[in-house]
């Protein structure tokens, strides 16, 4: 009969190799297009004179910004200190839902600028 596995004792440092960095850096994407969005839908806003748009575009440069700041908070408790302390994964999700409620809110923009004209 085999022997069962060893146990790893929880206490053992956990080594996060490159994943965090990989993971901050497509974060980090996401929230430059979304900043590149939302400064496109300024300008638009600018040039054709929609408060609707301009507020659009506002929200999304400070949903990118929001993006930005919880990768960040995220990524150093993930590698600060030994690596044994375990991640909110509540934190791992709100980057996920900003950009899900920014890209609602771009829809909800281009169907107002097609039924607007």
């Amino acid at each position: 009969m085999a022997e069962p596995l060893p146990v790893i004792a929880a206490t053992r440092p956990r080594d996060p190799g490159l994943q965090p960095e990989r993971t901050v850096l497509a974060w980090v994407r996401t929230a430059a297009a979304m900043m590149v969005c939302g400064v496109v839908a300024l300008r638009e806003a600018l040039v054709e004179e929609q408060l609707f748009l301009a507020l659009v575009g506002l929200t999304m440069l400070l949903g990118a910004a929001t993006v930005m700041a919880l990768t960040r908070v995220r990524h150093r408790r993930l590698i600060d200190g030994n690596g044994a302390r375990s991640v909110d994964p509540m934190l791992a999700i709100k980057p996920l839902v900003v950009s899900a409620a920014l890209a609602i809110s771009g829809v909800v923009a281009a169907l107002g600028l097609l039924l607007g004209r």
